[in-house]
């Protein structure tokens, strides 16, 4: 019997044999040994079959692949955290769910959640033909907005609403401890493309092209019972790979509501216990708590429609808006008076300043639903889609090419940061 620091030295060599050959050479791994794909799989087979030889020589392969210097094929965005809890310790050290290796961190909150970009190297065609997922983990598999997401985004694929990632997994990892949500990568999100805008304010045209698209994917959300509750520039994105290229999507699910329907209309929540959303584009009762429906996801889309004309809104000042780290969960009983009272005696007209008149129609027309009354969508969009044509633009209503317009901007903006998505859990 051949004493195991001879059995991993003898491993090592046939790595380092075929990862030497031309054929590893013309690829690029980043899966494992201990979870490889296909590509892998049918290289290094004659150093799989090597364990069969015997549960020595399996136990020192085992000790061989587990070593930090032999644990990926290719080594990633190297990121150091030193507490083993962490989000990052856990999924930057092994392959989640089998088949997708993290390779940037985008977020993390207090370490205990995070969304991470990942290869995917599930395919028939291993590594080579992986595509970029976007995996959003948490530590605790019974965090109510980990079971929220989910749930809705399966609720989304099985109506097939469009306008939203596709849900490729979801499932508890076993060897990192953690429950990861993974869904398909879109392109930038209309907060990076504000940050590198001349400006950092859209045209006119472009708030048109969001205000119809928009409307689309809230009656689709509404009709199968899904409040988004969760509007800004940062969780709208424009197309992926799979996409048109002027398709915008609604990502971030989390704090979102699935109501019931009783005669026509939602039941209201019983719990009134929190305030749940950003403070900058939730409707003015949200602040106190009060039960969320069709009509509120309406008056966020005025707000941020208002956002990207203007580039701030009244209540944007130093006295009425604090940074915060994390989503905030407050008392209705202790609402934030500044930013509630500003919204409150904002009139539309100052609102929707400057702006084509069918906004300030569309928000006369928000401010008057009751709870859980059923909006005129195309009557709203309607408004919009005139203004458009008045305008003579040469587009069908509401598309605008925003990856060609992004190649431009970007092709102007030499040396600033521009990210690939933005996601943010504030």
């Amino acid at each position: 019997m051949f004493p195991w620091g001879v059995l991993i030295k003898l491993f090592a060599n046939l790595y380092h044999l075929y990862s030497d050959s031309a054929e590893f050479r013309n690829q690029h791994h980043f899966c494992s040994l201990a979870k490889p794909c296909v590509l892998v799989s049918l290289l290094f087979q004659h150093v799989y079959v090597l364990r069969q030889v015997s549960s020595e020589w399996n136990k020192a392969f085992l000790a061989f692949r587990s070593s930090k210097e032999y644990r990926f094929l290719r080594k990633a965005e190297d990121v150091y955290y030193p507490y083993a809890w962490h989000i990052n310790s856990k999924v930057r050290s092994s392959v989640l769910l089998h088949r997708y290796r993290v390779f940037n961190t985008i977020d993390t909150e207090d370490g205990d959640r995070g969304v991470f970009r990942a290869y995917d190297f599930g395919s028939p065609n291993g590594c080579n033909g992986a595509r970029i997922v976007i995996i959003k983990a948490w530590n605790n598999s019974s965090d109510e907005e980990c079971a929220t997401e989910a749930r809705v985004y399966r609720a989304l694929q099985s109506h097939c609403i469009s306008g939203v990632p596709s849900l490729l997994a979801s499932s508890y990892d076993e060897e990192c401890q953690v429950y990861a949500l993974v869904i398909e990568a879109l392109g930038d999100s209309l907060e990076n493309l504000l940050h590198i805008i001349p400006g950092h304010r859209f045209s006119e045209e472009m708030v048109l092209a969001v205000a119809i698209q928009l409307l689309d994917r809230y009656e689709s959300l509404h009709r199968i019972g899904v409040i988004h509750n969760g509007i800004k520039p940062g969780n709208i994105c424009i197309s992926g790979v799979s996409t048109p290229p002027s398709q915008l999507n609604i990502i971030d699910f989390g704090l979102s509501y699935h109501f019931e329907w009783e005669n026509g209309r939602p039941l209201p929540s019983a719990d009134r216990s929190r305030t749940v959303g950003n403070r900058r584009f939730l409707s003015a009762l949200g602040h106190h708590g009060i039960s969320q429906s069709q009509r509120d996801d309406l008056e966020s889309l005025g707000y941020l429609l208002s956002f990207l004309f203007h580039g701030s809104l009244p209540w944007d000042l130093p006295q009425t808006i604090k940074p915060r780290k994390r989503r905030t969960h407050q008392s209705p009983s202790a609402p934030v008076p500044e930013i509630w009272r500003v919204k409150i005696s904002t009139p539309g007209s100052v609102l929707f300043r400057d702006m084509d008149h069918a906004f300030l129609r569309y928000w006369k027309d928000v401010k008057s639903l009751a709870f859980g009354e059923v909006p005129d969508y195309n009557h709203l969009k309607s408004q919009f889609v005139k203004s458009w044509e008045a305008k003579g633009i040469h587009a069908p209503p509401g598309e605008f090419d925003w990856i060609s317009y992004l190649k431009e901007l970007k092709r102007h903006s030499v040396g600033h940061n521009v990210g690939n998505v933005s996601w943010n859990l504030i």
